[in-house]
């Protein structure tokens, strides 16, 4: 077999692969994940620049603020460095950093709706025993229409987005916005292939009716 029949064969079977089959990590990952286990902060800061900005990719997508996001960055290093040694290489090493990560997003998130419950709007004019305060906005200045009009879609998109179920959010977020393949996507969520595809087409059909005027 010629190398580029032995290629296309690796290809057909990774791309038919199950989430229960293994994920070998590439090979400059493999030595980065050996030198972790064995306590190489070197290695560990090498992981961390590697994979740092996909991670706050993904938690920025899920969460909408960048200070939320990069605590959750920090937060899913910490984890994995905590537990390297579960870490057994049967998926890819990003793979399992996404998973750390959507897991903490998840609960980031609802820690955030509860604090926001308790917490006063200041979005109206609030009232006490001295009068009426009112919020002091940084810059009042109008925007050009195109631009509140592709701000408002964004938030609207953005809006939709984060109503989903959580399963479907996921998908949305994976593939449609982060371009993770079927593959990636079932191994990060450890559910198969075909019921990533059948999940995606159910979150997007509910995404696009709660977009339909």
């Amino acid at each position: 077999m010629t190398n580029e029949e032995s290629n296309r064969t690796q290809s057909a079977n990774n791309s038919t692969a199950g989430p229960g089959c293994p994920q070998v990590p590439p090979a400059d990952d493999l030595e980065l994940i050996q030198r972790a286990k064995k306590g190489d902060d070197a290695a560990l800061e090498e992981i961390f620049k590697k994979y740092r900005q996909k991670i706050f990719s993904v938690s920025y997508r899920y969460l909408h603020n960048p200070d939320d996001a990069a605590d959750v960055v920090q937060e899913t290093f910490i984890n994995a460095f905590k537990f390297f040694y579960k870490f057994n290489a049967k998926s890819g090493l990003s793979t399992w950093l996404v998973r750390i990560c959507l897991n903490l997003c998840w609960h980031k998130r609802k820690s955030i709706e509860i604090k926001q419950f308790f917490e006063i709007s200041f979005d109206k004019d609030i009232e006490t025993e001295e009068g009426d305060l009112t919020t002091q906005l940084a810059d009042n200045r109008p925007l050009p229409s195109e631009e509140i009009e592709k701000k408002q879609e964004l938030k609207k998109v953005s809006s939709a987005v984060d109503s989903l179920k959580k399963k479907y959010r996921e998908m949305i977020i994976l593939k449609d916005i982060e371009g993770y393949s079927y593959q990636e996507c079932s191994k990060i969520l450890n559910i198969s292939q075909g019921t990533v595809m059948s999940r995606l087409h159910r979150a997007r059909k509910v995404l696009f009716k709660k977009l339909s005027p």
